[in-house]
């Protein structure tokens, strides 16, 4: 009884505000509806439809004017819902400031638009997401006889309620679309900033974002900096403001006030605008330096590069909906011939969870063979030495494919092998012995790629074959220590000849598990904080104190558990670290 009380005056209040307005003959009928000091018209002959809300205490923040259909709350009210859990609401129309437009920007509120403003006061339309149409009964709601009704309304008032309530209020009309269509927000000088997200998590390069940096206040070499937008690795674009509770242009100008003062402030350097930014909207503590670098500008190859590929991965997974979706053969090896390594992690991370790999290894078998087979044996040559890594399922994976090309025309397949140079040659497995015929086990040389600010540096590297397994040691600036054994087990160790405080070691823990290694090592470098191992077994740990870090992988074998690691200080990451990080990942089972 409650309900339908309060129910009852808000209907009161709708009769008390609305009026039908005189209107020239020939024109639409138009009902009052005031709402503070604004007024809003709407077609007269919905009134009696619709529930109309102008009292600030049954509002939201900043709303003005709530308009919903009738029937629906009545409905809801029946079935001893609230009325203001939503049912039958059609639209609102709300006030804000410079900030609510900035962080509406920002956080892209769905069903908000900005449609009116009057200096630094914005009006936004706020419809919902969801369908609020309601009626009693168990019947489905798409065979409600009051569907069409509801239907015309949605349809029709929100976008006469903006025309109106500009007209009506003398506002001017207001599109964000002019924003999104400008390249920048600031007409200033740029700069392009890199941010590996994963990188102070799992050591990481091969997924970054790419930020947009400007000088929202003095332009020069004394003015400071802000990232105003950035994109994701599929190149979705994110518009960035800060929420300080004052206007962007208000903080930023405190901002270079107290530079200019001789403050020491972030925002004073590109890469310090950037970290600042990771910090307000990523991370709880601050990001490395090493997780940033400069670009020259925007990437983007990598971005149309993850976007084809993660295409060409769901249009091969084997679902029902996909059936004509199916990519063709030189479609799908033409897409794969353009990877780099940095695609393949972004490729892991996008698909993590799902049977993606067998899917896309079993397309490109069927696609590795056929017309045009030089075309396919050079795009799959290129698919594969943009793969960094030298074992586990991808690799193998690869393998299977370029031995499935080769047995289809040797002598077509050799030939494209002969167009590689020789540090790409030295990275196919063994695949022409001597003889000519496809081979077994790794090459005896190769050259480790890594990228470095962006830039490829090559290492050779020579196999070392030790007991049960094998690593690709590069064959300049380190020194080898193989002769660490006792009954528990051995440890092979190499040391970097330009930074003693570089090492990479590869451990046997004889007789225990990945997890009893595990606690072995956290054991012995009871310093270090270490995090928990992934599901491949890798994991990190750092040594506040002495500022180093070390990066552990576990593999189980028969009799025991290898563990390879690598340790680094903090301020060698850049380099040392990225490198240590290739180099252990060739490791193989013997």
């Amino acid at each position: 009884m409650k309900r339908i009380a309060a129910l009852a005056a808000v209907f009161a209040l709708t009769l008390s505000l609305a009026a039908c307005a005189r209107t020239p003959a020939g024109a639409e009928e138009t009902t009052i509806y005031t709402c503070g000091d604004f007024s809003l018209g709407l077609p007269a002959k919905y009134a009696a439809l619709l529930t109309v809300e102008t009292d600030p205490a049954t509002l939201n923040d900043g709303e003005l004017i709530r308009v919903s259909e009738t029937k629906s709350i009545e409905a809801g009210a029946a079935e001893n819902q609230n009325s203001h859990d939503g049912f039958g609401w059609i639209f609102s129309i709300a006030q804000g400031d410079q900030m609510d437009w900035e962080q509406n920007i920002v956080n892209d509120i769905g069903g908000r638009q900005a449609f009116a403003r009057d200096g630094d006061t914005y009006y936004f339309l706020d419809t919902p997401t969801d369908v609020r149409f309601f009626r009693q009964g168990d019947g489905s709601l798409t065979d409600s006889p009051d569907l069409a009704e509801w239907n015309e309304l949605n349809e029709t008032l929100p976008s006469a309620a903006k025309t109106d309530f500009i007209q009506r209020n003398r506002l001017e009309e207001w599109d964000d679309a002019a924003f999104r269509a400008r390249d920048y927000t600031y007409d200033s000088a740029h700069a392009v900033v890199r941010y590996n997200h994963y990188f102070d998590f799992d050591g990481s390069r091969d997924e970054y974002w790419q930020l947009i940096l400007s000088q929202p206040a003095k332009q020069g070499a004394d003015g400071i900096w802000c990232v105003e937008r950035a994109y994701d690795v599929l190149g979705n674009l994110y518009y960035y403001f800060p929420d300080t509770g004052v206007p962007a242009a208000d903080y930023y100008a405190e901002v270079q006030k107290k530079a200019d003062g001789g403050e020491t402030v972030p925002e004073s350097t590109v890469l310090g605008a950037a970290r600042a930014y990771v910090s307000d909207c990523w991370t709880e503590k601050p990001p490395s330096e090493d997780s940033f670098s400069v670009l020259d500008e925007v990437n983007e190859d990598y971005i149309e590069q993850n976007q084809a590929v993660t295409d060409m991965v769901s249009r091969v997974m084997p679902y029902d909906w996909n059936k004509g979706r199916e990519p063709k053969a030189m479609e799908l090896l033409d897409c794969m011939g353009n990877m780099e390594s940095e695609n393949w992690g972004v490729l892991g991370r996008d698909q993590y969870g799902s049977e993606w790999w067998p899917a896309l290894e079993n397309a490109l078998l069927d696609a590795a063979v056929g017309t045009d087979q030089a075309e396919r044996d050079e795009e799959m040559l290129k698919c594969f030495l943009s793969y960094t890594k030298t074992s586990g399922p991808i690799y193998e994976g690869l393998c299977r494919i370029l031995q499935t090309q080769y047995q289809a025309d040797g002598k077509l397949f050799a030939q494209e092998l002969k167009e590689l140079t020789p540090a790409e040659r030295s990275r196919i497995p063994a695949m022409l012995d001597s003889s000519g015929e496809i081979g077994g086990g790794r090459a005896k040389t190769t050259a480790l790629i890594v990228t470095l600010e962006g830039q490829k540096e090559e290492m050779p590297a020579t196999l070392h074959e030790g007991e049960g397994y094998s690593i690709y040691i590069p064959d300049k600036g380190w020194k080898a220590d193989l002769n660490d054994r006792d009954s528990g087990g051995w440890e092979d160790s190499w040391e970097s000849t330009a930074n003693k405080e570089v090492e990479l070691r590869v451990e046997f823990f004889a007789g225990k598990t990945a997890a009893e290694a595990r606690s072995a090592i956290l054991t012995e470098h009871e310093d270090y904080g270490f995090m928990d191992a992934d599901a491949n077994g890798y994991f990190t740990g750092t040594d506040g104190g002495d500022a180093e870090t070390m990066e552990v992988w576990l593999t189980e074998a028969d009799g025991g558990t290898y563990a390879v690691q690598c340790a680094y200080p903090d301020e060698a990451a850049e380099g040392f670290g990225t490198r240590l990080t290739v180099i252990a990942q060739t490791f193989a089972l013997s």
